[in-house]
C-alpha cells in the first residue's frame, strides 16, 4: 500500500474545502479545510514526536469532532 490513510479519506473529501464536514449540536460547524488544517497539525506534532510511516499510534480522547 503506497497511500497514507490521509491521502486515501482526501480523495473522498468534497473539492469544496469550503464545505461543511461536520455539523455540531451546538450549531458550530467544521469545515473540510478545517479538517485537512487539523489533521496537518497533528501529524506535524506527531513527527516533532518522533513518529515515522508505518508506525503504529494509539489515543484515548474524548468524543468530539475534533
Amino acid at each position: 500500500m503506497s497511500d497514507n490513510l490521509f491521502t486515501i479519506f482526501r480523495s473522498r473529501f468534497s473539492a469544496d474545502l469550503a464545505k461543511v464536514f461536520i455539523a455540531r449540536p451546538d450549531g458550530s460547524s467544521l469545515t473540510y479545510a478545517e479538517l485537512v488544517e487539523l489533521s496537518g497539525r497533528l501529524a506535524n506534532v506527531l513527527t516533532a514526536l518522533g513518529v515515522k510511516p508505518g508506525d503504529r499510534v494509539a489515543a484515548q480522547v474524548e468524543k468530539s469532532a475534533e
